[in-house]
């Protein structure tokens, strides 16, 4: 588990438990990476301070330029017509800015993952917009890929930075 375990109330008397020293309970051997755990961990209300942390460490922003808040948004990216592929994001935010964040965990290597995660991006940005507004009125939209596998190979660093 690398040192990091989920938090949950619900198993008290499992003796796979540790009490922290907050009171809540952390089960141990479950793998953060696994979706239902990395959504728990980072995807509710009650780990909002936990997600702002995340991504303030991720994106590394200039003093004062942090994240201070973040509304958790429905992760589905709804179809606008029958036939439109429904995309499910791990969670989906927007900050105080009006950024929009997809904050995705992958354990396995999907050989199309990069469309994957451009199509999701690209639709979050698309989501925006409304008839009559301006484009003026688009926020940066932003995806962090979390992955249990090396994208790129070719490339030594391990936290890669793309801009469209």
């Amino acid at each position: 588990m690398n040192g990091i375990g989920t938090v949950c109330r619900k198993y008290r008397n499992d003796t796979n438990t540790r009490v922290t020293a907050s009171g809540a309970f952390i089960i141990l051997g479950i793998d953060p990476k696994v979706d239902y755990a990395f959504k728990y961990l980072l995807g509710r209300d009650a780990t909002r301070t936990l997600l702002i942390d995340v991504l303030n460490k991720v994106l590394d922003p200039p003093p004062g330029r942090e994240i201070q808040g973040v509304e958790l948004l429905n992760p589905f990216n709804l179809q606008e017509a029958l036939d439109d592929k429904l995309s499910i994001l791990d969670i989906k935010v927007r900050d105080q800015s009006g950024r929009l964040f997809n904050v995705e965990m992958q354990m396995l290597a999907y050989p199309d993952y990069q469309k994957r995660v451009l199509y999701y991006w690209s639709k979050l940005y698309q989501q925006q917009l409304h008839e009559g507004e301006n484009y003026i009125a688009l926020r940066p939209t932003i995806s962090i890929s979390f992955l249990n596998h090396v994208l790129f190979p070719q490339v030594p660093d391990h936290h890669l930075r793309f801009h469209l």
